[in-house]
């Protein structure tokens, strides 16, 4: 196996993870409460998540943190 396969195969990990965390920090939200609009393609959860992600987000401008957020969760 070499060292690219190591590294791809962490990063994977690295995103199930990251995807257990979010679900554990938001456990037990009661995300029906929440009113989209009717032409709103995101739920509340991924809204949240995306905050969440910003947040902790070490990109220089809110459109890099976008895309990293938006990478990560899609990714899941």
């Amino acid at each position: 196996m070499s060292h690219q396969d190591r590294h791809a195969r962490s990063v994977q990990l690295n995103s199930v993870d990251l995807s257990k965390a979010l679900q554990w920090l938001t456990r037990g939200v009661d995300w029906s409460a929440i009113r989209m609009r009717k032409e709103a393609t995101w739920t509340p959860q991924w809204l949240t998540w995306m905050a969440i992600l910003w947040a902790w987000s070490n990109e220089a401008t809110l459109g890099e943190r976008f895309l990293c957020a938006q990478r990560l969760i899609q990714g899941q």
